[in-house]
């Protein structure tokens, strides 16, 4: 199996894939490293290739996709060339010093970088009720498979829904959110004309 660069995974890089070989051994690297699309699916379900065919940028940090064209500002584009690990090479640029001292550097980095998280981990979970290995299974009962964007509407109504159950008040942000959700679910399903709803 070819290996790629690791930073892929957690930076913002968008990898290129002008075929559908490359962008295969791609997604079969991040999915064997713990990779998903944004909604939980396997990147071995679909590769989504097709949708852009030799123009695909995949973005393996936030587990989306899209063409060279739509690219979000602030993504570095590499090659799938570029995102190949050679043999051999560090990834991480070392300073000059003592081996001893850099990787006790890397660590009380890492540390921080832990404990930073499992706060923001902890905050999250109470404000959302641990919607994520608890979910309030409202919307999300209705999830279909191979319908990754609807599926991603329903478990974020499903979070937003438990974020207000678990909050000591109604917050503006919350009901935006779950509103365009809701539109958007509405833009999904076609429902664009409502005057039948009238009683």
């Amino acid at each position: 199996m070819i290996e790629f660069k690791p930073e892929i995974l957690t930076e913002k890089i968008a990898v290129h894939c002008d075929t559908e070989e490359k962008a295969n051994a791609l997604l079969e690297w991040a999915d064997m490293n713990g990779g998903t699309w944004y909604d939980g699916e396997s990147y071995l379900n679909n590769t989504l290739w097709r949708r852009h065919g030799g123009d695909t940028l995949y973005l393996i940090f936030n587990g989306t996709c899209c063409g060279t064209n739509h690219y979000q500002t602030g993504i570095t584009i590499i090659t799938y060339e570029e995102a190949i690990l050679v043999p051999g090479e560090n990834p991480i640029q070392e300073d000059s010093g003592d081996k001893t001292e850099q990787y006790t550097r890397q660590s009380d980095k890492f540390h921080g970088i832990y404990s930073s998280h499992e706060e923001m981990l902890m905050e999250k979970n109470k404000r959302y009720g641990d919607s994520a290995l608890s979910p309030l299974v409202l919307f999300t009962k209705h999830i279909t498979p191979g319908e990754a964007g609807l599926n991603g509407i329903l478990v974020r109504l499903d979070d937003k829904l438990s974020r207000v159950k678990n909050s000591e008040e109604i917050r503006k942000n919350d009901i935006s959110d779950i509103l365009g959700y809701l539109i958007l679910l509405c833009k999904d399903r076609g429902w664009e004309d409502f005057s039948d709803q009238v009683d």
